[in-house]
């Protein structure tokens, strides 16, 4: 009988101990996902598409990929109204911090990476003296920036995610080729020239920030205008996107 009694109590003190010793054994982290949309990029010619993997309670990983496609807008030049398309081709990378610990939602700081390439073409129609002009129209640009975003993430119902970006200023570093060609009028005089160049200036520098900037340049002979930028731009990150989590 001592035997069992000392047998049972041998048994329990190591189920106690093995116990106390799972206690301290950390639980794993939560690892949840979810697939984002960001709708306000529909404007800019592209579909973003964007996913989220949480490895821990405070922390995520962040991608995102603009899918193009040709959006028609109205572009005004020499006091008319033209179409012109557009579209753009992105991928953005991010590293996400919560500031509380609440698996997904909540503020938080997400210093970012990410690559743009836009492209836009169309006729413009304007005027050259008495005469009615069509300039052919292309342009493209190429930048790759660094930047921080502080946001805020709800979950609404246990699976929709609602993500706010409030905030991101980042800086890139890019490359502006715009192209304008005339299709239809005869050579150009120097006062052409000097007229077309002129109305060329005035679409570049409602660029905000670098169109005072972009070298123009134009060539009577071949009748085409071409301007160009290479260097630093400063930007905004902001806007919403809406997903559902895993």
């Amino acid at each position: 009988m001592k035997k069992i009694l000392f047998l049972s109590l041998m048994i329990m003190i190591t189920i106690a101990s093995y116990a106390q010793e799972v206690e301290r054994v950390p639980c794993p982290p939560l690892r949840t996902y979810a697939i984002k949309l960001a709708p306000a990029a529909i404007m800019f010619g592209k579909v973003s598409l964007g996913g989220e993997y949480v490895y821990s309670e405070r922390k995520s990983l962040t991608f995102y990929v603009g899918v193009p496609f040709n959006k028609t807008g109205n572009v005004s030049f020499d006091e008319d109204v033209s179409k012109v398309g557009s579209k753009t081709f992105s991928i953005m990378g991010g590293y996400r911090y919560y500031l509380k610990k609440q698996n997904m939602k909540g503020f938080y700081i997400e210093p970012f990476i990410k690559y743009l390439n836009h492209k836009g073409d169309g006729v413009l129609e304007g005027t050259l003296g008495p005469k009615s002009v069509l300039l052919d129209y292309n342009s493209d640009y190429n930048g790759i920036g660094l930047g921080a975003q502080l946001g805020v993430q709800f979950i609404i119902g246990k699976k929709l995610v609602l993500d706010w970006f409030l905030l991101g200023p980042e800086l890139n570093s890019g490359k502006i080729n715009s192209n304008f060609r005339d299709i239809t009028s005869s050579d150009w005089s120097e006062q052409d020239a000097a007229e077309i160049e002129a109305d060329i200036e005035d679409v570049l520098q409602d660029i905000p920030l670098i169109g005072k900037k972009i070298e123009v340049d134009v060539n009577g002979s071949t009748k085409t205008v071409t301007g160009k930028y290479k260097g630093l731009l400063p930007g905004i990150r902001s806007g919403i996107s809406i997903g559902y989590r895993f």
